[in-house]
């Protein structure tokens, strides 16, 4: 089931801005090495550490650019020779990573979402390419850094990709769980409601993501932003009135 340009948009911007901001070590700082205090060993784990995530960070700026031009209505074909060259950076990070960087559990989530981000990319471009390398890097990233709403969010795009709706919601939900003020992870769930066919569940996904967060504001979620602020009205009204608290009263002493 195809997505909407408003999901691409929304994760790509939230995952590279993510991976290139505060996330990424800064690639320029010389580190003050002392023989008494560092091992040949540790020079070596250190400079595989910093050449895996300058390849990561060169891999993800590629594609990055590409999506761009992708998004903005360039022809996917000759686009792919850019992702391709995007995609071999980033895996030659990961296999940086593995070989000697001592990299920490949150660290190495990073670049298991460059990798199968790049293979999220390349099955927009080519439909037929496999997208299981994908999703067992996101599985794996969000095992590795639980803490992380957006990796839930990132894995929801590819089990939609792949028609698993309800594991797509499932990870949606996930990423509510960890931050439920996380106004991408409702709008995305939003969505997917309203491609099932799922309207009310959709509307209130949708009024939350907008409420926590203005910019996903859209025209056409006027007509979903009216109807809640009409039911919201409706019932601060009834709470206000004195026969609603004595309903209340007689519930609770059936109950």
């Amino acid at each position: 089931m195809p997505l909407t340009r408003e999901i691409n948009i929304s994760v790509v911007s939230g995952v590279w801005n993510s991976l290139m901001s505060s996330d990424m070590p800064d690639l320029n700082v010389v580190p003050d090495i002392q023989a008494p205090k560092m091992s040949a060993n540790d020079v070596l784990h250190f400079a595989c550490k910093n050449a895996a995530l300058g390849a990561l960070k060169k891999g993800l700026l590629l594609l990055k650019d590409a999506v761009d031009r992708l998004e903005a209505g360039a022809n996917p074909q000759k686009i792919e020779a850019d992702v391709l060259e995007a995609a071999r950076h980033v895996d030659f990070a990961f296999q940086l990573s593995e070989a000697g960087g001592r990299m920490q559990s949150k660290e190495m989530a990073r670049f298991h979402i460059g990798r199968g981000f790049s293979e999220l990319v390349l099955s927009r471009i080519d439909s037929k390419r496999p997208m299981k390398q994908a999703v067992s890097d996101f599985e794996r990233a969000t095992k590795l850094d639980p803490a992380r709403p957006l990796y839930r969010i990132i894995l929801a795009l590819a089990y939609w990709t792949l028609d698993r709706q309800k594991d797509a919601i499932a990870s949606c939900e996930d990423a509510i769980n960890i931050d439920p003020a996380y106004a991408l992870a409702y709008y995305l769930k939003g969505l997917y409601h309203q491609e099932r066919g799922e309207t009310d569940l959709a509307h209130d996904d949708i009024y939350w993501a907008v409420t926590l967060d203005p910019d996903l504001y859209e025209e056409k979620f006027e007509p979903i932003m009216q109807a809640e602020r009409e039911a919201e009205a409706y019932w601060d009204d009834m709470e206000r009135r004195p026969e609603f608290e004595a309903t209340l009263q007689k519930r609770e002493a059936k109950i």
